[in-house]
């Protein structure tokens, strides 16, 4: 090859590789981190975590595939549901230490998956919500997942390094 066909072939792989970086990076810009914590408000935009918003559920409904939802370490009394679902490429993620613990709002299921493509890493669901020597004490569904059609489950869940704890029924 000549000069002339190495300077052609060098222009057009730039112009390549700038084209799929700015793909990229337009992609990585739309992505967000919503941040929950056990005293914060859900009045607050949750964009840091001195802004957090208080409840889990405050959190997905904003979070939009790609996007990952922060717990602060503390005790979450409340119940979840899925919102919506994330993508292959771009799941939804809610991540948090494991000494950020959800132990539900009292009803039968502590966190309902419904929705495609979420991933959760990290915290703890813990079961226990009254008298520890009493059936009635346990939450009776830690992890609840159900598809939203007849016939079809849940695609592409990802439970990793999470820790269950004192389920009343069934865990998962």
């Amino acid at each position: 090859m000549s000069i002339k066909q190495y300077w052609k072939h060098g222009l057009l792989t730039i112009a390549l590789l700038a084209i799929i970086g700015f793909t990229f990076s337009a992609a990585m810009a739309d992505m967000a981190d919503y941040y929950v914590s056990p005293t914060g408000n859900d009045g607050n935009d949750g964009l840091s975590p001195e802004t957090a918003v208080l409840t889990i559920q405050q959190a997905l409904l904003r979070a939009q595939p790609g996007d990952i939802v922060h717990l602060a370490a503390g005790d979450y009394y409340q119940d979840v549901v899925s919102v919506r679902n994330g993508s292959s490429n771009a799941p939804i993620t809610l991540t948090g230490p494991k000494d950020a613990v959800i132990r539900g709002g009292g009803n039968g299921r502590i966190f309902e998956i419904n929705h495609d493509y979420l991933t959760l890493d990290g915290f703890t669901i813990d079961g226990l919500h009254g008298d520890p020597a009493s059936a009635s004490g346990y939450r009776d569904k830690l992890l609840y997942v159900h598809g939203q059609q007849i016939r079809r489950g849940v695609v592409g869940l990802r439970v990793l390094n999470m820790n269950f704890a004192n389920a009343g029924g069934e865990c998962v």
